[in-house]
């Protein structure tokens, strides 16, 4: 049986465009004015431009008054596009873990205890921790 769509393929579809998950990162890390994305990630502001567009129209961002009755905008993570931050804190740390050669960047921390945040390890709906070789897909359930 040839399966034609999975999860990743239909989250990739809006998360693989070029610039699109550096983005979401920077706008979860604080910056959500259009200057301070294009001056953290150096895009073109033609680019910029469009991949904001893209994701507001696929509902990752929304664009908000700074303040009320400002003209100026920001951009903000929808829900849906703040349900992303598990997965942005799981590349993160894979990143540290697999890519980053000891030169850390930055550590994520809880800004209310100002603990590290620990480790993302999946579990299933009983709270326990499942190892790769445990899941599986099931389709038509």
């Amino acid at each position: 049986m040839k399966i034609s769509k999975t999860p990743i393929d239909e989250a990739l579809k809006v998360l693989r465009p070029k610039w699109s998950i550096e983005l979401v990162y920077q706008n979860l890390l604080g910056y959500k004015r259009f200057s301070q994305l294009q001056q953290r990630t150096g895009i073109a502001k033609n680019l910029l431009t469009q991949r904001l567009k893209s994701l507001i129209v696929d509902g990752i961002f929304k664009k908000v008054p700074v303040k009320s009755g400002d003209k100026r905008l920001e951009y903000r993570l929808t829900e849906k596009g703040l349900a992303l931050l598990p997965v942005m804190i799981a590349l993160h740390q894979w990143s540290d873990r697999w890519l980053v050669d000891g030169s850390r960047p930055g550590t994520l921390i809880d800004s209310g205890s100002d603990s590290e945040i620990a480790p993302l390890l999946p579990r299933n709906s009983a709270d326990e921790i499942v190892n790769l070789y445990q899941v599986k897909m099931v389709f038509d359930r």
